[in-house]
């Protein structure tokens, strides 16, 4: 569900909007279960108060929760295409590829680049922003000529 669904229900509660129910609320059980009686469906719907604040925090939340978490992928995404020059060149070649006429390059056109794809979700698996694991190694460890980690 996207933030603008978040949202939607937030002002859908506000403004005590319920899907409607059906009249009859019984049920052929029989047709059902198999059973010979009828049976009450059981609505679970919870009718909830919202006030213009609850709204504007929320808001307030997903605004920061995506400008962030956004910030950091782009941070991630670039700096893994600088230290892989092949990545990037085959990156770029696929853009050049792809742009249209004008040299505009819209949701569309980019949905059909699986390289980008592919790269964007392999930032994300190695600088995941949801979930970081903090681990010190035991000894000292150099990793290529980029990372260097220490004994604690």
């Amino acid at each position: 569900m996207k933030h603008h669904d978040f949202l939607q229900l937030m002002l859908n509660a506000q403004k005590k909007i319920e899907d409607e129910e059906p009249e009859d609320k019984s049920l052929d059980a029989e047709s059902h279960h198999g059973l010979e009686e009828k049976v009450e469906l059981v609505s679970n719907k919870n009718k909830i108060d919202i006030t213009l604040n609850d709204i504007l925090s929320n808001s307030f939340v997903f605004f920061l929760a995506g400008y962030e978490t956004t910030a950091n992928l782009l941070s991630s995404f670039f700096y893994s295409l600088a230290t892989n020059p092949e990545c990037q060149e085959k990156l770029l070649k696929e853009v050049l590829e792809n742009k249209n006429s004008n040299d505009i390059i819209d949701y569309d056109t980019i949905s059909r680049m699986p390289y980008l794809d592919a790269c964007v979700s392999e930032t994300l698996r190695i600088y995941n922003p949801a979930l970081q694991t903090a681990r010190t190694p035991s000894e000292d460890y150099k990793l290529g000529n980029y990372l260097h980690l220490f004994k604690i």
